[in-house]
């Protein structure tokens, strides 16, 4: 072999080693700690169990926060470590804001339980929380954007 075909030879082999030292790592992990944007900017730090893209959630999984009485498990896509997509969300913590009804204008926090696009509620679900007067309600049924559609 002349020192030509060993340049080649050498050339090729660097350029295989450059190509894969550059593939982003696709990887999937099991109850990793880890800190997700869910909603608005607001991150939460619990579990994830799923795919990744260079350490981050990326692809399809499962994220679970606890902390005393608070709670969210989504299920669904995550794009960039961030809800994207469709999934399913249940969180005793969810901030539904009313635009129509006896509590028109205002903000309820309760338990919301159901079909997610990009961690907002949309498609069938179902929200409890405590009125203005201090009595439980549920809506159960379509969402959009955020807000019951049904």
């Amino acid at each position: 072999m002349g020192k030509g075909s060993i340049l080649i030879v050498l050339a090729l082999l660097l350029s295989t080693l450059y190509s894969c030292s550059s593939e982003p790592k696709v990887g999937e992990v099991t109850d990793e700690p880890m800190t997700i944007t869910v909603w608005e900017g607001e991150s939460l730090e619990g579990t994830y169990t799923g795919e990744t893209l260079e350490g981050i959630p990326e692809g399809t999984g499962t994220f679970l926060y606890e902390d005393g009485d608070r709670s969210l498990e989504y299920t669904g896509e995550f794009k960039d470590g961030t809800l994207s997509g469709k999934g399913t969300l249940d969180c005793t913590f969810f901030m539904v804001h009313f635009t129509s009804g006896a509590d028109k204008g205002l903000n309820r926090e309760g338990h919301y339980n159901g079909d997610v696009l990009d961690g907002i509620p949309s498609g069938t679900g179902s929200f409890s929380a405590i009125n203005g007067d201090g009595e439980p309600y549920t809506y159960t049924g379509e969402w959009k954007n955020g807000l019951y559609d049904g």
